[in-house]
């Protein structure tokens, strides 16, 4: 039996399905999903496996200038999964890398869209593979000298 809920070794679920399958993504059934005072059916849901790789557990960014140098340096993987993706910490300041809306972010609050400044010119899976990148400045405007890389 699988269960998803608030925490581990809790008797509170909101989702279950009763199988003998050793992983909950091998799931091919629906499972069931309290809705209030019952369990329902939910035939759309599905599980998926996000612990697959993840890029690099460190990335370091280059290439900004001026006002947008706080941009460069160290990102280190936090452990932390948004949007199906792994997401980064800047290593000395309070900046975040995640993906959001098909594109790789730099802002300063983990996982909110309208704190980025920086993002990824294209949809890539990865950020090191984004080959062109854009910061926010009166509108979005190509970085060409700006690049990340596995570290």
């Amino acid at each position: 039996m699988w269960f998803i809920g608030s925490s581990i070794r809790t008797s509170f679920v909101g989702i279950y399905r009763n199988t003998r399958l050793f992983t909950p993504q091998a799931i091919g059934t629906p499972w069931s999903v309290f809705a209030g005072r019952t369990w329902s059916l939910a035939p759309t849901l599905k599980a998926k496996c996000i612990t697959g790789r993840t890029s690099c557990r460190r990335l370091l960014v280059s290439g900004f200038g001026g006002t947008s140098a706080q941009f460069i340096g160290q990102y280190a993987i936090t452990g932390s999964v948004f949007n199906y993706r792994a997401s980064y910490k800047h290593t000395s300041r309070r900046l975040y890398m995640y993906y959001k809306f098909g594109f790789w972010l730099i802002g300063t609050i983990l996982n909110v869209s309208n704190s980025a400044s920086v993002k990824s010119a294209t949809i890539v899976e990865y950020p090191e593979k984004a080959m062109t990148w854009e910061i926010y400045s009166n509108g979005w405007r190509v970085q060409s000298t700006v690049r990340v890389i596995c570290s």
